[in-house]
């Protein structure tokens, strides 16, 4: 099982025929490039002031691995504007419409700066099973342009294979992340992907599906910060883990507590059990993951 978008026939699928014409070119565009720019998500501007002054202070550096240079993970668990973001109801709506399924939002990201990071697919650090259901979006809190390191992306690159650090020919760790962005250049190096980059305006959201390679561009303009905030969704229904860290040939899955950030609750796995998380002080960290050995995964359930 895939999002419904993915099929070849999906344009009999009963959620396909109840669009207007308008959905209907999202999900033709979401499927044939893997990104759509939202121009108006919902979010005003007393709200994007609010996330900048909110985090103004808490920035810290990033995790071992990631060669962000100055973020907080999330922070919707301190700060209101971050979480009013990360739940618009116009981006709940429209990922609704892509998905035919109602979004969880699990993870915020805020920067202060850009990133340059190297090309990657949110698959190595997020996946769901069955595959796909997941995605980004990328809110501009401030105009990004070519001089503060705005995003770049390869429209068409989700259509590649998922990527297990096995895949690659790497054991999964993430002291081994470096020698993953080392392979990912190598296979964008010998596509017919082209790199663009988003040159987006102050309130604008950048949606983008779980497999799509991006990073971050060179920062031109020392002196600009590049302020945007990514949120991460699941969709019900499946299995959360983090590839990264897994290992599917040999059955070792890194499995994910989820919680939706609106209701602060946990997510029911794709059984329908509720993977329970201890409680935490309110305060921006990273989420908790636990291991498990071995999962049977239901074909019958997708």
């Amino acid at each position: 099982m895939q999002p419904w978008f993915v099929s070849e026939d999906f344009t009999e699928h009963e959620g396909y025929r109840a669009l207007g014409p308008g959905q209907r070119e999202w999900v033709h565009k979401y499927r044939r490039d893997g990104y759509m720019v939202l121009e108006n998500p919902g979010i005003d501007t007393t709200t994007l002031d609010a996330a900048t002054a909110q985090l103004r202070s808490a920035y810290i550096q990033s995790a071992a691995g990631y060669s962000a240079p100055s973020r907080v993970q999330d922070a919707w668990q301190c700060s209101p504007a971050v979480r009013e973001i990360a739940t618009s109801s116009t981006i709940l709506e429209v990922l609704g419409v892509l998905y035919q399924n109602a979004p969880v939002p699990f993870q915020t990201l805020n920067f202060e700066y850009g990133t340059e990071q190297r090309a990657h697919s949110d698959t190595i650090h997020f996946n769901t099973l069955p595959h796909g259901f997941m995605c980004g979006v990328w809110v501009a809190l401030e105009d990004i342009d070519a001089s503060n390191g705005p995003l770049f992306y390869y429209p068409g690159s989700h259509k590649l294979p998922v990527f297990h650090m096995s895949d690659l020919g790497l054991e999964p760790g993430a002291d081994r992340y470096p020698q993953y962005e080392d392979r990912i250049e190598q296979v964008l190096g010998d596509s017919n992907f082209r790199r663009e980059t988003a040159l987006l305006k102050r309130g604008q959201a950048f949606i983008w599906s779980s497999n799509i390679f991006h990073g971050g561009s060179r920062i031109l303009d020392a002196t600009r910060t590049r302020r945007s905030q990514v949120t991460h969704y699941y969709f019900p229904g499946c299995i959360y883990y983090t590839p990264l860290l897994s290992d599917p040939q040999n059955q070792r899955w890194m499995l994910r507590r989820v919680k939706d950030i609106r209701t602060q609750k946990s997510v029911p796995d794709y059984q329908g059990i509720e993977q329970r998380a201890p409680e935490r002080p309110r305060k921006c960290r990273r989420n908790l993951l636990r291991h498990f050995p071995l999962f049977t995964h239901r074909k019958d359930r997708g």
